[in-house]
């Protein structure tokens, strides 16, 4: 509800959420490898979307995880297959931010922006995209080919 009313942005493809036990296991069966560590897992096969979220997860938790994987869901449809997978993640972790930022969440915000991984790194990455030209340059830079010099998905 807050990415469509805050972002303006929907998906044709709403995919369902259930909630799991184990992510590791769904994303095992689906032929992804697991570090036991995932909090969700977006699953796509043809134009069957899913959303998996785990079992026992704070408000604030839920509430990235779930704008997070409706980020790839979002990609999926919309995006530029093209982008490097931490941009992707990076763009995931904005949404999230977006989401956090409407509920007030200060602290869930800190420690998304801090992380020093791949999703640290992508979303500081979006943010500055956002800063500089604000939420429409943000979708048009994930929908558009990566500019020539950017990061690209490896093949």
């Amino acid at each position: 509800r807050i990415i469509k009313e805050r972002l303006q942005q929907s998906l044709v493809h709403e995919p369902p959420v259930r909630a799991v036990d184990d992510i590791g296991e769904v994303r095992k069966k689906a032929g992804f490898e697991s570090d036991g560590k995932e909090l969700g897992l977006f699953q796509r096969t043809g134009e069957d979307y899913r959303i998996f979220v785990l079992n026992g997860l704070t408000e604030p938790l839920a509430d990235e995880t779930l704008a997070h994987e409706w980020g790839h869901a979002w990609c999926a449809e919309q995006g530029n297959p093209d982008h490097a997978q931490w941009v992707e993640e990076g763009f995931c972790q904005w949404l999230a931010a977006q989401v956090l930022t409407e509920k007030k969440n200060e602290r869930s915000l800190k420690i998304l922006a801090s992380r020093d991984d791949l999703y640290g790194q992508g979303y500081r990455f979006i943010a500055e995209i956002d800063k500089r030209g604000g939420q429409a340059a943000v979708f048009d830079y994930i929908q558009s080919p990566p500019p020539p010099n950017a990061p690209r998905k490896e093949r």
